[in-house]
C-alpha cells in the first residue's frame, strides 16, 4: 500500500485550522516528503480497495469481528461529574414523563410541556455525543456540557414540581413528595430501624418471601433458590456459588468487592487514554468502616461502608431478591 491516510483537524474531529490548511498546501508538492492530496473518506477507501484488489486479489487477509482501537481507554472514569449529571438528567426526564401522564389524567387543564421537554431532550442527546460524554474532548467542551446539564436539571425540577402540584391538587391523598418526585417507601431498612425486620437466631428477614441473611462471627451468608453468597467481616465476597450447578464463581484464595485507588496519569492526553503502567501505582486501598445487613419485603443483603482516599466514602450494597432464577 502506497497511499496511507492522514486525518487532520483540531481536537478529535474539530476541523482544520488556518495553519493546518497552509501546511497542507505546502505539502502538495514539496521535495523529500510524500505528496498530500485532500480527499473524502469515501474516495480514499475506494482508492485503497482498488489498489488492494490489483495487488492481492482474493489472497488478502480478512478480519472478522470488532477492530480494537487502542484509543479512548479509561473514558468510563473521565469527567465523572458530567457522567453523573447525565444519568441524573435521564432519571428526571423519566420521572417527568410519569408525572405528566398522571397529571394529564388527573386534571383536564394540564398541558403536557412537549416543546420544552423536546428542547431539553435534544440538549441531552447532543451532550451524549462522541468525545463529550466519554470525557475525551477539550476542557471548555466539558465546562459547557456541565453548565447545560445544570440548566436542564433546573428546568426539569420546575416542570416536575408543576406536574406534582397538579397531581396533589387533584388527589391530596396521592403520595407525592414536596420536591416533585413520586413518593416511594424507603425499601432499605435496618433491623434496628424498622419493626418489619426481625433478627432471630442471627438471621435477618423482613418476611418469609425475602432471602434470609445469616450473621456469624466470620461474616454473613445469604442465599435464595439460585445463589449462595458469603461475605466476610472485611466486606469481601469470598464465595459465590450457583446452587443449581454447584459451580463456585470465586477462585480459591481470592475475593470480590475490594476497592483500590490507582494512579490516573495518562502518558499523552489530559484525562484519558491510559496505558497499562498507569494501573501499577497504588495510592490507597479501601478501609472497611462498617458491614451490616439490610432487607426489604422482597430483597435482603449486606451493606459495606468503605473509606478510601481523602475523605471519600463508598457504600456498596450486595442484594439478593426472592425471585427464583430458572435460566
Amino acid at each position: 500500500m502506497d497511499r496511507p491516510g492522514f486525518v487532520y483537524g483540531y481536537g478529535d474531529g474539530g476541523g482544520p485550522t488556518r495553519e493546518m490548511l497552509g501546511r497542507l498546501s505546502r505539502l502538495r508538492d514539496l521535495e523529500g516528503v510524500p505528496t498530500f492530496t485532500p480527499a473524502s473518506p469515501d474516495d480514499f477507501f475506494q482508492t485503497l480497495a482498488d489498489q488492494m484488489n490489483r495487488c492481492d486479489g482474493f489472497e488478502r487477509p480478512r478480519w472478522h469481528g470488532e477492530l480494537y482501537l487502542q484509543l479512548h481507554r479509561a473514558t468510563l472514569t473521565a469527567q465523572q461529574d458530567m457522567k453523573a449529571d447525565c444519568r441524573c438528567e435521564e432519571g428526571m426526564l423519566r420521572t417527568m414523563e410519569y408525572l405528566s401522564c398522571v397529571a394529564s389524567l388527573c386534571h383536564a387543564e394540564y398541558r403536557y410541556p412537549g416543546n420544552w421537554l423536546q428542547s431539553i431532550w435534544h440538549r441531552l442527546l447532543f451532550n451524549q455525543f462522541q468525545d463529550i460524554l466519554p470525557g475525551s474532548s477539550i476542557s471548555w467542551v466539558h465546562r459547557e456540557a456541565r453548565q447545560e446539564y445544570e440548566q436542564n436539571m433546573s428546568e426539569l425540577s420546575g416542570l416536575i414540581q408543576s406536574a406534582a402540584d397538579t397531581v396533589a391538587e387533584a388527589d391530596p391523598d396521592l403520595p407525592v413528595l414536596q420536591k416533585g418526585y413520586v413518593a416511594q417507601k424507603d425499601w432499605l431498612m435496618h433491623p434496628s430501624l424498622s419493626d418489619n425486620c426481625a433478627v432471630d437466631d442471627s438471621c435477618l428477614s423482613c418476611n418469609d418471601s425475602a432471602p434470609r441473611v445469616h450473621a456469624g462471627k466470620d461474616g454473613f451468608v445469604m442465599e435464595n433458590a439460585s445463589i449462595r453468597v458469603v461475605i466476610n467481616n472485611e466486606g469481601l465476597i469470598v464465595s459465590l456459588r450457583d446452587l443449581k450447578t454447584g459451580c463456585e464463581l470465586v477462585a480459591s484464595n481470592h475475593a470480590l468487592g475490594s476497592y483500590r485507588l490507582l494512579i490516573d496519569k495518562p502518558c499523552e492526553r489530559d484525562a484519558w487514554e491510559l496505558d497499562r503502567v498507569a494501573f501499577m501505582g497504588l495510592i490507597d486501598e479501601g478501609r472497611v468502616v462498617k458491614v451490616e445487613p439490610i432487607c426489604s419485603f422482597v430483597s435482603s443483603g449486606v451493606e459495606i461502608t468503605t473509606a478510601i482516599g481523602a475523605g471519600t466514602t463508598i457504600r456498596t450494597q450486595v442484594l439478593l431478591d426472592s425471585q427464583n432464577q430458572e435460566s
